[in-house]
């Protein structure tokens, strides 16, 4: 792992491990999970591809994931232990303006090999400044991300705990094919049958597959 990758870790484990573990999460790697009844759901920490050298960016993502709504739509078969980018309500609990958290490692830029005399004694004094100011990024990244959790993902996973409210959800902000399979799996077969008829509406590219997945589930356009 990179030196820029074992800070995202470090800073990702001192803001979120502690109150996830008291909120009777299992970390595993930079993902942590608890199965609450119906659902399983996950915080995860994203660090951005384009992560090199010294400095590092990432972000928090959040979601809840249902195994038997996994198994009605059938893509995927269930799994116990679903990534964030597997849930089927999902959302990024970040602050307003908020796109990033940036991360120094502190020692680790190497001097522009292509640089000039001058052009690389100010990439040099830039790198020393950032290096001198990494502890204070890092611990800053740390209390937002701390914050973030507390003030939007906890209480938006908390919204979602169970199958009615992540249909609701989903029929507000799609996929519809998904929020009709929930509302089937709640017994709920006029609700499905109006929801996938607006799934039809909206996806008329995707209608073939869509009136294969209605006829299987007993649903008719």
């Amino acid at each position: 792992m990179s030196e820029i990758g074992r800070v995202i870790d470090h800073v990702a484990a001192d803001a979120l491990a502690a109150p996830l573990k008291a909120a009777g999460y299992q970390k595993d790697g930079r993902t942590w999970r608890r199965r609450v009844g119906e659902s399983v759901q996950v915080v995860q920490v994203q660090a951005s591809q384009s992560n090199v050298g010294a400095d590092g960016r990432f972000l928090p993502n959040a979601g809840v994931y249902f195994p038997a709504l996994a198994a009605r739509i059938g893509l995927f078969p269930p799994t116990d232990a679903p990534r964030e980018m597997d849930c089927h309500v999902r959302t990024r609990p970040m602050p307003p303006g908020r796109d990033w958290w940036k991360v120094r490692a502190a020692g680790v830029a190497t001097p522009e090999q292509e640089a000039g005399r001058i052009l690389g004694a100010v990439f040099s004094w830039l790198d020393r400044r950032a290096d001198r100011r990494a502890s204070r990024t890092n611990a800053r990244a740390t209390q937002e991300l701390r914050q973030a959790l507390e003030r939007y993902a906890l209480p938006w996973l908390e919204r979602l705990i169970d199958l009615p409210s992540a249909r609701d959800e989903l029929a507000r902000r799609g996929p519809l094919l998904w929020a009709a399979a929930a509302s089937l799996e709640l017994g709920e077969h006029a609700a499905a049958a109006r929801l996938f008829a607006k799934a039809l509406a909206a996806a008329p590219a995707k209608a073939d597959n869509l009136l294969r997945w209605g006829r299987a589930n007993g649903l008719e356009a």
